[in-house]
């Protein structure tokens, strides 16, 4: 008796799937090598002339969908978001295989865009 492989999904962009470290992650559908852009704005709904106290409050609104999905890991962060003049790109700051969870580190990130929230102290420790 023949068992079938299952085939497996292949992605044209980053994909969400569930989780180890929480609920949904936005993982890797490909290899990136380090400082690699993988998004090249992350906030593509927001205007240069408004100011980062709508995009406090209103944080979901700005946010492309996918990358709400990006998880807390200070140990395993494989992300991080630079601006480049009106653009915040999302970047490998290691090289990540295809497949991988991409991880970033909030608190490090809130440093440098406090609209951003930083980690809670109830995130998994990973």
């Amino acid at each position: 008796m023949k068992t079938k492989k299952k085939k497996q999904k292949k992605y044209n962009n980053p994909y969400i799937k569930k989780s180890f470290i929480h609920g949904k992650g936005l993982f890797s559908h490909k290899r990136y090598k380090k400082n690699d852009i993988i998004f090249k704005d992350i906030f593509p709904h927001f205007k240069k002339d408004q100011n980062y106290i709508n995009m406090f409050i209103f944080f979901d609104k700005y946010i492309l969908n996918k990358c709400k999905f990006i998880n807390h890991c200070k140990k395993k962060q494989n992300v991080d978001i630079v601006q480049k003049n009106d653009k915040y790109l999302l970047i490998a700051t290691k090289n990540i295989h295809k497949d991988d969870e991409l991880l970033g580190n909030y608190d490090m990130i809130h440093l440098k865009f406090p609209f951003i929230d930083k980690s809670d102290n109830d995130y998994v420790t990973c």
